[in-house]
Order: structure tokens, then C-alpha cells, then sequence
């Protein structure tokens, strides 16, 4: 039988000061690579999102405004916007809502033609309604 001597061998220290340092640069290594990935994903993401963002950030001068506000302060830049705001929202709510009534118009004609007054009701005799005044 071989006998184990539990001394210090000649070269021990050195080979697990050595395997210790190699065990340390690949710890190194293998967190250098996971920060080098989580970098690149990340960059990934924010590349993907700005390539979806379209017009100018919402924080950005408007050129009608800051030509005439003449350098206002914050409150007076974000008062224009809003009414500048109100003022698109209901250049833009007429034509919808004129399109909405003629669809609903076209939809009821569709629905019930000259021709088919069935369940329509008449709750006034002709002889009620005198010329100027509503029957009642």
C-alpha cells in the first residue's frame, strides 16, 4: 500500500496559489461576460424603442408657440399647450361627429324606409296643430 504523507509537499502551495488565481480571472471572466450581455440588451431595447417612438418628445419647444410666447415661463408654455390642445381637439371632434350623425341617419333610413311606418305612433290629432304652436 502506498502511504499518503499529510505534510506540505515542495510545490503544493504553488499549484493552489495557481489554481486559485485561475479559478479567480474565470469568476472575473464569466461576470465581466454576464455585465458585456446585460449591456447588450439592454442597448438592444433602447435601440428597438426609439425605433418605434415617432415625432418629437412631448417635453420639446413647439415652434408656433415659442415663436411668439417670447420665452415664458413654464406655467405659460404648458397653459398655450393645453389650450392649443383643447383648440385641435375640437377642430377635430366636428368632422367626426358630423360623421357619426350621417351614419346613424343613413343606418335609420336603411332601417325604416318612407314606406314602412309601422311602429311609429302619432300622439296629436290634426286638428291640434294650429300654425306657430307645438301640439302638446
Amino acid at each position: 500500500m502506498h502511504a499518503r504523507a499529510t505534510g506540505n509537499h515542495p510545490g503544493r502551495g504553488e499549484y493552489d496559489e495557481a489554481n486559485f488565481a485561475r479559478l479567480r480571472d474565470e469568476a472575473r471572466r464569466d461576470r465581466e461576460q454576464e455585465s458585456l450581455e446585460e449591456r447588450v440588451v439592454k442597448t438592444k431595447n433602447k435601440r428597438g424603442l426609439s425605433r418605434r417612438l415617432v415625432g418629437r418628445p412631448l417635453g420639446a419647444a413647439d415652434d408656433q408657440s415659442s415663436a411668439g410666447a417670447g420665452g415664458g415661463t413654464g406655467s405659460e408654455s404648458t397653459l398655450s399647450w393645453l389650450k392649443a390642445t383643447k383648440k385641435r381637439a375640437k377642430k377635430n371632434a366636428a368632422p367626426r361627429l358630423h360623421q357619426q350623425i350621417e351614419d346613424e341617419e343613413a343606418r335609420i333610413q336603411a332601417e325604416c324606409g318612407a314606406d314602412d311606418p309601422a311602429g311609429l305612433h302619432v300622439s296629436h290629432e290634426m286638428d291640434d296643430l294650429e300654425e306657430g304652436r307645438s301640439a302638446s
